[in-house]
């Protein structure tokens, strides 16, 4: 409901920036006209009274969408822990085929609602988006009796022994999952770092230092990030189809070595494009798409993984707020991506991916040394195969 709201703040914003070019241009213009040079503050006070129209509602429409996403996100993600019991490989799966319906519809939306906004005007681009939100929501009100039946519908009532007596059994399993759940969560920071620069410092370099001539083409680099959801769609059915096999043999790993798998992929895609850049000239086209190849299959081994794992290891009364810490661990390193970025005008994009690469392999040989010590605190919710 919130990103509806927010749409609507945005077509207003583009519809008043819209109309200064007609009417309201014209007689801005002719109030300019009229004014001597010895009167600044009129001019200043059009201005700024312009500014604020157009610019309250734009990040009016914004601070809207972060709100609803914030809402929507974590929550999304609890409901579908909810459906499931504590089988942590089928919940697992469903959380591979939920982010594979993320990326379907990542991947379908600048093409659907970017086309349209482009060649036949952003209000009909804004429009489209707000029906397919408007859609969703008709969807949930209308299914979820029949899907979900009482999950998420009410509250959930703290259990007396949980929180009245610190030293109970129950209070020390739950405590310990809630730690074991935070250091894996705070992992997502360093995984951050490197998939924020995927529309980034990786997106720069395709431009600058891959040659892009295909078949007598110039590819635009941004056409190469469209094999990163196709990489990212085929690593989880893949997933999908191993996780099985896997679980019916009794040899699933772990949260933390599936975590520690995903970031030996990354590392080896950095490692690759370090190998690469090292040269002079221009790459080949496949060293930049067998990165992106590799950087998709570290994700989807840390992504889906993770939220699973958050709504087997939190409280049940505090799913959806163990699953916002899990996102700000996200943002924070997507912040420091940013960063991160920024110092390849200093230092170099080689430099900078090689503080990258001992970031990820450092990472996951921490997780591989952490493991014994997460599933002890997981109280059985992983495989005791593994601790032996």
């Amino acid at each position: 409901t919130i990103g509806a709201v927010s749409i609507v703040l945005l077509d207003s914003s583009l519809s008043m920036a819209s109309s200064l070019s007609a009417e309201t241009l014209a007689s801005l213009k002719a109030a300019v006209e009229s004014m001597s040079v010895s009167d600044p503050e009129g001019l200043l006070r059009i201005t700024a009274g312009v500014y604020r129209a157009i610019g309250l509602s734009f990040y009016a429409a914004l601070l809207s969408l972060v709100l609803g996403a914030g809402l929507f996100l974590p929550s999304a993600s609890s409901l579908l822990g909810g459906l499931y019991a504590d089988d942590g490989a089928q919940r697992e799966r469903g959380f591979f085929i939920f982010y594979l319906s993320i990326n379907i519809g990542a991947t379908m939306a600048p093409i659907a609602a970017g086309v349209f906004g482009e060649r036949l005007g952003w209000h009909l681009g804004f429009t489209i988006a707000g029906f397919a939100m408007a859609v969703g929501l008709l969807a949930f009100l209308l299914l979820r009796r029949r899907l979900l039946a009482e999950i998420g519908r009410f509250p959930l009532k703290r259990k007396e022994e949980d929180y009245k007596n610190s030293v109970s059994p129950v209070s020390r399993v739950r405590s310990d999952r809630i730690r074991a759940l935070l250091i894996l969560a705070s992992f997502l920071f360093v995984s951050e770092l490197i998939l924020g620069q995927i529309g980034g410092l990786l997106n720069v370099l395709t431009r600058d230092r891959v040659d892009r001539e295909i078949a007598g083409t110039l590819w635009p680099a941004v056409w190469f990030q469209t094999f990163y959801p196709f990489f990212i769609v085929l690593s989880l059915l893949a997933l999908v189809w191993l996780t099985q096999r896997l679980d019916r043999s009794g040899r699933n790993p772990t949260v933390a070595r599936k975590f520690a798998f995903g970031f030996a992929f990354l590392s080896l895609g950095i490692f690759i494009l370090t190998r690469a850049l090292a040269s002079n000239g221009l790459i080949h086209p496949l060293y930049i798409v067998s990165v992106y190849g590799l950087m998709a299959a570290g994700e989807v081994l840390i992504y889906p993984v993770a939220r699973a794992m958050v709504t087997r290891y939190a409280p049940a009364d505090r799913t959806v707020t163990f699953m916002g810490v899990l996102f700000l661990f996200g943002a924070l390193g997507a912040i420091a991506s940013g960063y991160v970025a920024s110092l390849a005008s200093a230092l170099g994009e080689v430099a900078v991916f090689r503080a990258l690469l001992l970031s990820t392999a450092l990472a996951g040989a921490a997780l591989f040394l952490l493991n014994r010590h997460l599933v002890a605190l997981s109280h059985g919710l992983e495989p005791v195969l593994i601790v032996k």
